[in-house]
C-alpha cells in the first residue's frame, strides 16, 4: 500500500512517512562537510583545537644569532658553522669584507713561505697555503692525501684527450664520402646490433634514435670507411661502447 509525503505530497513506499527526495536532499559539498563534521563531534566529542604559532616564532631548539647583525634566526643545516640571515645574505661579500674588523688578515705559506692576504672566514684548516697546488703539495707531505692520486686524475684526463684526438685523426684520413644518411638507407634503417627496426620519428638523445656504430671499434685499429660502418640504436650504440664482437663487415655491392 502506498503512502503520501508528508513534505511534497508525492507517493511514498509503504510505511515511509517522507518521499526519496524529501528524506535524502542533495546537499553541496560544503553541506556534507559541516554535517561530517557535526557527526564527528556528536560521537567523539568536540576535537581540542590545534594552536598554530604566531607569525616569526622560532623553537627555542633551532634559535640562533646571526653573525652579522646579532638578530635572531632559525638555525638550520647549512647555517653552521657561520649562520647568517635573509637580509645579510643578500649583501655583496664585498660590502660586507669591508666593515671594520673584517679586513683580509696577512699569512705566511706553510709550504713556500710566501707572504699572501686572505680573509679569516676564508681559511679553513691550520695550514693556510697561498695557492691549491701548495694545500695539494702539503696534504700529501702529511699524509692526508695519496701521492698517487693528483697524478692518476692528471693521466685520466690526458688520456681521454689523446684518445679524441686519435679517434678524429682517424676519421679525417679514412672517410670515405659516404655519408650517415647513405649507410642508414643502406642497412633500411634497421639496427645492426639488435636487428629492429629504428624510428625515423626518434630524435637525440632518444635511445631508440638513429646512429652508426662502428663494427670494429676506432679504438681498437677500425676506420671510417663503409664497411666498417652499420645503422644503430643510439641506446644499442652506447651500451655496446668500444667492446668489438667480430661481427661482419658489410659488403658493399
Amino acid at each position: 500500500m502506498r503512502g503520501v509525503c508528508e513534505s511534497c505530497g508525492a507517493a511514498t513506499n509503504m510505511g515511509n512517512a517522507l518521499c526519496c527526495k524529501c528524506a535524502h536532499p542533495k546537499l553541496s559539498p560544503a553541506e556534507r562537510s559541516a554535517k561530517a563534521k557535526e557527526s564527528a563531534r556528536v560521537r567523539w566529542g568536540v576535537p581540542r583545537e590545534r594552536r598554530k604559532p604566531p607569525p616569526g616564532y622560532i623553537s627555542p631548539s633551532k634559535r640562533g644569532t646571526c653573525s652579522r647583525c646579532g638578530k635572531a634566526i632559525q638555525l638550520t643545516r647549512t647555517s653552521a658553522p657561520e649562520p647568517v640571515c635573509q637580509p645579510c645574505r643578500k649583501i655583496a661579500p664585498a660590502a660586507y669584507r669591508a666593515k671594520p674588523g673584517n679586513e683580509p688578515q696577512a699569512y705566511s705559506c706553510a709550504l713556500c713561505g710566501r707572504e699572501f692576504s686572505r680573509h679569516a672566514r676564508d681559511i679553513v684548516n691550520d695550514h693556510p697555503c697561498c695557492s691549491q697546488s701548495c694545500s695539494a703539495k702539503l696534504a700529501i707531505r702529511l699524509g692526508l692525501m695519496p701521492q698517487t692520486l693528483p697524478k692518476a686524475l692528471g693521466d685520466r684526463a690526458t688520456r681521454k684527450a689523446a684518445r679524441s684526438r686519435q679517434r678524429h685523426q682517424v676519421r679525417a684520413e679514412t672517410w670515405d664520402g659516404v655519408t650517415d644518411e647513405q649507410i642508414m638507407e643502406r642497412d633500411r634503417w634497421r639496427c645492426g646490433i639488435c636487428g629492429k627496426r629504428i624510428g625515423k620519428s626518434f630524435r637525440y638523445p632518444h635511445p631508440r634514435s638513429k646512429s652508426i656504430d662502428h663494427v670494429i671499434p676506432i679504438s681498437q685499429g677500425g676506420d671510417d670507411k663503409a664497411p666498417n660502418k652499420r645503422a644503430a640504436h643510439l641506446g644499442c650504440n652506447n651500451g655496446r661502447c668500444n667492446r668489438g664482437g667480430g661481427e661482419q663487415l658489410a659488403m658493399i655491392g
